[in-house]
């Protein structure tokens, strides 16, 4: 097939069948939003009734250290002071507002 310029397939022989995006690709899928804050994810899905936790994941590879921690304060009986740094953005917000949906015991 002929894909140069002046070929079948240039923008000159296109034009010819225009194409009406929203005609002929209508779906019945929601318009995917993408919020760049927490809060703004959180408001999104109390709007629409969407379960937060099936949103976030949970990350395997970190569970083992959240287990630990919940489990010194809840066997030991005292608190625990940890420090968690982070670039806007990356995450922090999300994590500690998500914990309860993740871990038993932790509000």
């Amino acid at each position: 097939m002929d894909v140069s310029p002046s070929g079948p397939c240039s923008a000159d022989s296109l034009s010819r069948f225009p194409i009406n995006v929203e005609k002929d690709m209508q779906t019945d899928y929601p318009k995917l939003r993408l919020p760049k804050r927490f809060e703004a994810l959180e408001r999104e899905a109390k709007n629409t009734g969407a379960d937060i936790s099936q949103i976030v994941q949970r990350i395997d590879s970190a569970t083992a250290r959240i287990e630990t921690l919940v489990r010194q304060v809840r066997d030991g009986g005292l608190g625990r002071f940890e420090l968690f740094l982070g670039k806007s953005g990356s995450g922090k917000t999300t994590f500690f507002k998500t914990l309860g949906h993740f871990f038993e015991g932790i509000d």
